[in-house]
């Protein structure tokens, strides 16, 4: 579960919650499987949003690097992802990486 906060150039941002899960790597593509919901301004229970987007089907996506994917929210908006493919895990330290 990933919790990310959507500006919409607004000064209080909403509250979007998102469950991403790789499948598999194979010929430059990553299969993908994503849930996203977005809470608006709400004040809800961490505990009760993870159950809400536990709930919610997941959509399987394949996924090309190095390409912008648009990927529509339940509730409104969209996650933009952009990433790539490593031959190895990067190192993170408090959940940033060390290296790009």
């Amino acid at each position: 579960m990933g919790w990310m906060f959507a500006a919409k150039g607004e000064s209080v941002p909403d509250v979007v919650g998102a469950h991403l899960a790789v499948k598999s790597i194979q010929e430059g593509r990553v299969e993908l499987e994503i849930a996203a919901l977005n809470f608006g301004l709400s004040t809800t229970m961490r505990a009760t949003m993870q159950k809400d987007v536990a709930q919610l089907p997941m959509q399987r996506i394949v996924y090309v690097p190095g390409q912008p994917l648009l990927i529509p929210i339940n509730g409104g908006g969209t996650l933009t992802l952009r990433g790539e493919v490593l031959d190895h895990q990067p190192k993170f330290a408090w959940k940033l990486p060390l290296e790009t």
